[in-house]
């Protein structure tokens, strides 16, 4: 029995590993690089999901005012911009994956690759499907939080085969952890969403390839990229924390877009 919101989890983020100390819950050192690096890759995400939300509300507010239906370079040096910061912060996160589009696993994926320092949500997935015992249901059952009352061995029994429960309907259904299979598929998913856009910044972004490419990303697929990095994050969230987010999009905590409500050039007299 997990807890929902919605707001971005920044504090769960930074207070994960003190609360589990705090409680008593042993973890491995491989849980614990493990938290740290799924730190990072939230925050990229978040920043990433609330910057989409933030281009397409500018997308948005212009197609809806005729009077600024102009060329301009402005709105070319807007979408380039965008895009090219977007599929960046995609191909950050697919270094690493150990499974291609096709099911195969990666011939560039070895044990020196592994032990890199690149983080990346792919190559944090890569790890999990290899040693998933890490995380274990047991650990899953320690930190999670119940508005079961606990003052009986009914209660407490009763708490925990919901979150037995729990645990096999969102991970997987194996036993004593998570499932390889599901890891899998979800590697498998993030290959297949994002090869193109893998693709286009090794070719053309980070480096300059003389080959054509067959395809270009597009709008869609950026933003395709971006909702599977996010859910992917949430799904992931609720086993390291034990609780519900559906996205990591921040909740803005001020108007963003008061200042195009002041002119931006000022006349000069």
């Amino acid at each position: 029995m997990r807890r929902s919101r919605r707001s971005t989890p920044v504090n769960i983020r930074f207070r994960l590993m003190r609360q589990e100390r705090n409680r008593g819950i042993i973890m491995s050192d491989k849980l614990e690089k493990w938290i740290k690096c799924f730190k990072v890759i939230c925050c990229d995400v978040s920043i990433l999901a609330t910057d989409r939300y933030i281009f397409y509300s500018l997308h948005k507010m212009i197609s809806s005012n005729s009077d600024l239906h102009k060329p301009s370079y402005y709105y070319d040096y807007l979408s380039y911009t965008y895009g090219t910061y977007a599929q960046v912060a995609i191909r950050r996160q697919l270094k690493g994956n150990k499974f291609l589009s096709n099911g195969h696993i990666n011939p560039h994926y070895c044990k020196r690759n592994r032990n890199r320092n690149e983080i990346s949500l792919a190559r944090l997935l890569s790890e999990i499907h290899d040693t998933p015992e890490v995380l274990s249901k047991s650990y899953y059952i320690s930190i999670s939080k119940s508005p079961l009352l606990e003052t009986t061995p009914i209660c407490m029994e009763l708490r925990k085969k919901v979150l037995q429960k729990d645990f096999a309907n969102l991970y997987g259904g194996h036993d004593k952890h998570i499932a390889p299979e599901m890891v899998m598929v979800d590697l498998i998913a993030l290959s297949t969403m994002s090869s193109n856009i893998e693709c286009f910044v090794d070719k053309r972004l980070a480096h300059r390839d003389t080959h054509e490419l067959d395809h270009l990303p597009t709008y869609y697929e950026i933003n395709g990229c971006i909702t599977l990095l996010n859910k992917l994050c949430c799904k992931y969230l609720g086993i390291f924390s034990a609780e519900s987010y559906d996205t990591l999009e921040k909740n803005m905590q001020h108007n963003w877009t008061q200042i195009f409500t002041i002119p931006w050039i000022v006349k000069q007299d």
